[in-house]
């Protein structure tokens, strides 16, 4: 992360000298293994210390006396190994009732506002979802949304694989419409297209206040001991304000101030 490397490095050391607890919750495991996927400004590859939510996820189970190996998928592989059990869960994850068929939910951990972005010079706007038919929607392929949006089989829905693919899209003319997390829409057309940073919209009205969730999949053994020690070590985070304080040691990637206005 530009202009915060010395920053986020003190911080974690601070977080290494804190008191660790033994894993018993864990059933004396000490090492998980979660798949994810990049998912930037959140978590990445290419991001400092793999970004906010791994640095959460890190430390919540390094409390708790775990350590963690992430591996980066795409997101559908990323979930197929949860359910299959090949790995002990995945991060991050929205809430939907039919994943707890093969995965527990964690304590939640902050994120932002999930809605619809707009080319610029669009005048799309909507009170309801029935005034959004007709227009052609990007999605991507295997994400929660929200319940009412993804429940809508009335509406022209494109899926794809990634964000990055729908921004692209977007700005194409090719959808109308797309939907995604506000601070991962801004991010990545400024990573990819910073000369198109204006061209985008996010719609004031939103689809949901979000979330996000690690899930243990219920086909590993001792699944709720690891999720256990999980939610244990982010309450403790919670408690001495760590978690708040790690928003403002990557809030470079989540400010939107520097965002060019819309223009053509």
């Amino acid at each position: 992360m530009p202009g915060a490397q010395t920053h986020i490095a003190a911080f974690l050391l601070l977080l290494t000298l804190s008191v660790c607890i033994p894993p018993s919750d864990a059933g004396a495991r000490n090492k998980v293994v979660l798949a994810t996927l990049d998912w930037e400004p959140y978590i990445g590859r290419s991001l400092e210390n793999n970004g906010y939510v791994a640095v959460v996820v890190k430390e919540a189970f390094r409390r708790s006396g775990v350590d963690v190996e992430i591996q980066f998928h795409q997101w559908s592989r990323v979930v197929g190994l949860a359910k299959k059990g090949r790995v002990d869960g995945y991060f991050p994850e929205y809430f939907a009732e039919h994943i707890t068929a093969y995965a527990f939910f964690s304590d939640p951990i902050p994120a932002g506002p999930l809605g619809f972005f707009k080319r610029w010079d669009s005048n799309i706007q909507f009170t309801t979802l029935e005034a959004l038919k007709g227009y052609r929607i990007g999605i991507v392929k295997g994400y929660i949304n929200s319940r009412e949006f993804d429940r809508a089989d009335y509406l022209d829905k494109h899926t794809v694989k990634d964000d990055l693919t729908n921004i692209r899209l977007l700005l194409a003319g090719r959808i109308d419409l797309m939907v995604a997390d506000k601070f991962v829409g801004h991010y990545l057309v400024r990573q990819h297209m910073p000369l198109r940073a204006g061209q985008i919209k996010f719609l004031p009205r939103i689809l949901e206040e979000k979330k996000i969730f690690v899930c243990i999949s219920n086909q590993i053994r001792g699944a709720e001991g690891i999720l256990a020690a999980f939610n244990r070590g982010l309450a403790g985070m919670k408690a001495d304000n760590t978690l708040d304080n790690l928003v403002p040691e990557f809030g470079s990637v989540f400010n939107l101030s520097g965002l060019p206005p819309a223009k053509p």
